[in-house]
């Protein structure tokens, strides 16, 4: 114990000198960052998702209860991690809707804090390095997701943290902190235990660490995550979120196999394609080195075992890249060894850091312009909430697949046809069934487009609102898109007696 305390206190003696002295380069950096992600993508945030934490948030300042609706504790949100942060964070600014863009720009900042002190430790020019960082401070998925609110810049920070544990991983101190790193990750995205098992497999098959090892950092990371286990069990009767299941896990496996695979190819192909390329050519030779094989191997068998898992457990979901942001840095340490340890001339590998540069803005500025276009949702979203607010009353009950917006804004009860906030839908939604879900808990309006044949058997149903507009839906990597109408009603339940 006290050869660990001695290596972290020289660690972190380091660790300030270093950051002391190169204070300026990261300012400039994140300041970089800070302005290009705010005119790209400062326009995306505060989607629907991350409404559903603001008003997990609202509840437990204000009622001291982890719910979505009032008095039904329910594990509808995917990372506690994440909960208590914006937690604390509102209750230190008192504004729960400016505490999620705060919190990912946090994020996003710490992690070119990283990725400065892994590059700050490769033997690189400094040229060099300082392209490579810009590199990753253009990141078109870091650039997305700093504003948006949700754990995904949180998920880029900590696999961010564990790449420079990987980079530095023949020192003590790295190696105790790669399980307690994990456990954290786990805590922000639970199928990072996917990348955990991988990257033990990794480490033992490369002789890096012995099964005594193995079993210390299962047991760190353990203690970690079990205070939550046991509390979300007790608390919520589950270990796991509930949109796992509602997501797609409860039903049949695959049944979308292919649409998520070709999505997800076009994920790491559209963003990381020069990348990529160049990892693939270099794995035809061989590597010079543990600290390549272990860092290919890792992000090879990552993306693999994440796109299998997503591709067959999502069935009700499309697959968003926010999903892929505990991978995509692994992806950057694999192309740094290759850089580091490669015999490339210096020359050739600043023409392709500033080839890759290019790439990340012109595919940045591509997308964010087609977001901006396909916006339109979120117009008639503000218009259903005002409507529900003006002609609703504050007891009643809205079905509505999009839960959080309206669930924070109008302060209704929410019945979720999915499953997130009220999981027991989910067996009714397997027998196609929903609608005597519906019948027992007798929901005064349904917002969205539904299958109204066996609900008309309980109720009365009765159109009385419509919304319409015109949105363009543009596929999420190609350039042209097509204008088609967008329409959600509005139905009235009268339910019959029984």
């Amino acid at each position: 114990m006290q050869q660990i305390e001695s290596n972290l206190r020289s660690w972190m003696k380091i660790l300030y000198l270093s950051i002391n002295r190169s204070m300026l380069p990261i300012i400039v950096f994140i300041v970089i960052f800070l302005i290009t992600s705010y005119l790209t993508y400062g326009f995306f945030r505060l989607g629907d998702d991350t409404y559903i934490y603001v008003q997990y948030v609202r509840s437990i300042i204000e009622h001291g209860e982890i719910a979505f609706n009032s008095g039904e504790p329910t594990y509808g949100f995917t990372s506690p991690l994440w909960l208590f942060f914006l937690s604390v964070i509102s209750k230190l600014t008192g504004n729960y809707l400016q505490s999620p863009h705060l919190l990912t720009l946090i994020f996003s900042s710490l992690t070119i804090i990283i990725w400065f002190i892994i590059l700050q430790n490769s033997q690189l020019k400094n040229s060099i390095k300082y392209l490579f960082l810009l590199a990753v401070v253009l990141d078109p998925n870091l650039l997305k997701h700093s504003y948006l609110g949700m754990e995904s810049s949180a998920s880029f920070f900590f696999s961010s943290a564990i790449a420079l544990s990987l980079h530095n991983f023949d020192r003590k101190f790295f190696k105790h902190l790669l399980p307690l790193l994990f456990g954290l990750f786990f805590l922000t995205r639970p199928e990072s235990i996917i990348i955990y098992m991988i990257l033990i497999t990794v480490l033992l098959k490369l002789k890096k660490i012995n099964t005594k090892d193995m079993a210390k950092m299962l047991t760190v990371s353990l203690i970690v995550v079990l205070p939550w286990l046991i509390f979300s069990k007790i608390y919520f009767g589950s270990f796991l979120p509930t949109t796992i299941s509602a997501k797609g896990a409860s039903y049949l496996w695959g049944s979308r196999f292919f649409v998520h695979l070709f999505d997800s190819i076009k994920i790491f192909a559209g963003n990381y394609l020069l990348i990529i390329s160049a990892i693939l050519l270099f794995s035809f030779f061989k590597w010079n080195s543990n600290k390549q094989k272990v860092s290919f191997y890792i992000t090879i068998f990552s993306i693999i075992c994440l796109t299998t898992f997503y591709s067959l457990s999502l069935n009700r979901e499309i697959v968003y890249a926010r999903y892929y942001c505990m991978v995509f840095p692994f992806i950057y340490l694999v192309l740094l060894n290759i850089l580091a340890e490669a015999q490339i001339e210096p020359n050739y590998k600043i023409y392709y850091l500033s080839s890759i540069i290019l790439y990340s803005i012109i595919i940045s500025l591509v997308f964010s312009n087609l977001t901006k276009e396909n916006y339109e949702d979120e117009k008639i979203e503000d218009d259903i909430v005002l409507w529900v607010k003006a002609n609703t009353n504050p007891t009643d009950i809205i079905v509505r697949s999009r839960i959080g917006k309206i669930g924070f804004l109008s302060k209704r009860k929410i019945l979720d046809p999915m499953g997130i906030i009220n999981p027991q839908i989910i067996d009714y939604n397997k027998k196609e069934n929903s609608a005597e879900y519906f019948s027992i808990i007798k929901p005064n309006y349904l917002i969205g487009t539904f299958v109204l044949e066996n609900l008309a058997r309980y109720a009365e149903v009765k159109k009385i609102k419509e919304f319409n507009s015109v949105k363009s839906l543009l596929p999420r990597y190609m350039i042209l898109g097509k204008r088609q109408s967008l329409t959600v009603p509005v139905y009235k339940l009268n339910w019959y007696s029984q």
